[in-house]
């Protein structure tokens, strides 16, 4: 499959890494608004043809597949040009700002015969098996706290005034969108969809929510979900069973993910994964999506996709957070 790639960051950098890594996938073309930076950065990359134009690159019949790693606000228009120019599209989260927007594109993506998926580290990672097998042999779950507090690499520039996507809410950026979605991920994945929602939120200067609190209350427990864009966690995640402790040191690519028995004995789950390994494992499910080798498991994700994006909208809503795409 040939993908063309959509942003020139870190992230689509890791992407391609991935790529490289797969088989069966080619990188062959990039966009930038810039066309100089899309030709420096597919340079550094390996080489691809480049594009300033996004309608032009979506008419390419050598592309297959676009990765979409642009601000959030863009996801929704640009994932519909390329879903109807008849390309998969695997979009970064957030994959829609809302319901709406996802449902009309996954009916339309199905119109069209071609795969709809949101690119969700955490969700594909093998480590996620590990931590159910290990959730289902631990006894009931007393507690949980999941959180993904980050100090932004961007958040001087944005102290200093500068505007930033991931601080301005005309990007839709914020914690939630950011950071929130990974946790949020993990929970409904491994707790359910909660019984009970509580939501609260600070706000950065330029309106963005910078750290949030979230609890999902659940038949006999509660999960709490915080995270932050202005410091840093240092005791991470915990999921409390009566027989041990599920630990998570990074809930993005669950690294340091391990088990604690009652005796204080500790099980290392899964071994450290560098993030284009992380990214490969999403790579490898979104080509056996479009094979059709596995299509009950891309419903249930895009399932699951939706479910995340239902709770995001309901958060924001109660948080007092109103964003809205780029139509």
């Amino acid at each position: 499959m040939n993908f063309a790639v959509i942003g020139t960051f870190w992230l689509s950098e890791n992407f391609i890494k991935a790529i490289k890594l797969t088989d069966g996938a080619s990188y062959v073309a990039q966009y930038s608004r810039d066309l100089s930076r899309a030709k420096s950065f597919a340079d550094k990359n390996g080489g691809a043809k480049c594009y300033d134009d996004l309608a032009k690159m979506a008419s390419d019949k050598d592309i297959d597949a676009v990765y979409i790693a642009s601000p959030n606000m863009t996801h929704y228009a640009y994932s519909k040009l390329f879903i109807e120019a008849g390309k998969h599209v695997l979009c970064e989260k957030p994959i829609c700002i809302n319901t709406a927007e996802y449902d009309e594109l996954c009916a339309l993506a199905d119109k069209n015969g071609v795969v709809y998926a949101e690119a969700m580290m955490n969700y594909h990672l093998p480590q996620l098996r590990k931590m159910k097998e290990k959730l289902a042999a631990s006894g009931d779950i007393v507690s949980a706290r999941l959180d993904f507090s980050q100090r932004s690499s961007k958040l001087d520039r944005a102290l200093a005034g500068e505007r930033v996507s991931t601080f301005d809410k005309a990007s839709c950026g914020g914690a939630l969108l950011d950071l929130g979605v990974y946790p949020i991920y993990l929970a409904t994945e491994l707790f359910g969809y909660p019984k009970k929602i509580s939501a609260f939120a600070h706000f950065f200067d330029s309106g963005v929510d910078i750290t949030d609190t979230v609890i999902f209350s659940y038949d006999t427990f509660d999960a709490v979900l915080t995270f932050s864009k202005m410091a840093e966690s240092a005791i991470r995640s915990e999921i409390i069973c009566r027989e041990g402790t599920l630990t998570i040191g990074q809930c993005a690519q669950l690294r340091k993910t391990g088990f604690t028995d009652k005796e204080g004995n500790f099980e290392s789950l899964y071994p450290a994964l560098s993030p284009e390994e992380c990214m490969s494992f999403e790579l490898a499910d979104f080509l056996a999506y479009s094979c059709e080798k596995n299509t009950s498991e891309y419903l249930r994700a895009r399932s699951r996709a939706r479910e995340v994006v239902l709770l995001t909208e309901e958060i924001r809503r109660m948080v007092g957070y109103e964003i809205s795409s780029e139509l």
